[in-house]
């Protein structure tokens, strides 16, 4: 939610350039409004997203955790490649996870400039980066 508040607070000011009447308003109190009553599925979609990401990291780092217990007792081969496999894992969802939270910032971003869902204002966001990624890598 307060992305999204900084974000529409940030665009009210910024396209309020020139009209008075719109200056004087509150644009935080305005934009938390905006979130909460016209956005707030798709921020809770949002923090949902994130949230079944660290659930995942925790249940493998507590996987981890017994795994490095139980080698203790021995070095077996499997136990070694189970090791191996679950430190692979706990890297590609850190990683994954970093995305996430990449995504969902200027997902709401852009749902505080178009309005429009977590889903669209994310596929938007993620074309609008790699469009701009592509044109200065044209440079």
């Amino acid at each position: 939610m307060c992305q999204f508040v900084i974000a529409s607070a940030a665009s009210y000011w910024y396209f309020s350039h020139g009209n008075e009447k719109l200056k004087d308003e509150s644009h935080i109190c305005k934009s938390f409004w905006r979130g909460l009553f016209y956005h707030g599925g798709s921020i809770a979609f949002g923090a949902l997203i994130l949230l079944i990401v660290w659930v995942l990291q925790l249940f493998f780092e507590l996987f981890h955790k017994c795994s490095k217990q139980k080698s203790m007792d021995g070095n077996s081969v499997e136990k070694t490649c189970d090791r191996c496999c679950v430190d692979c894992l706990r890297c590609g969802l850190a990683c994954f996870e970093r995305f996430m939270r990449f995504i969902s910032k200027n997902a709401f971003i852009m749902m505080a400039i178009k309005g429009g869902t977590f889903c669209s204002s994310a596929h938007d966001a993620f074309y609008l980066i790699m469009r701009t990624k592509s044109a200065y890598a044209l440079t």
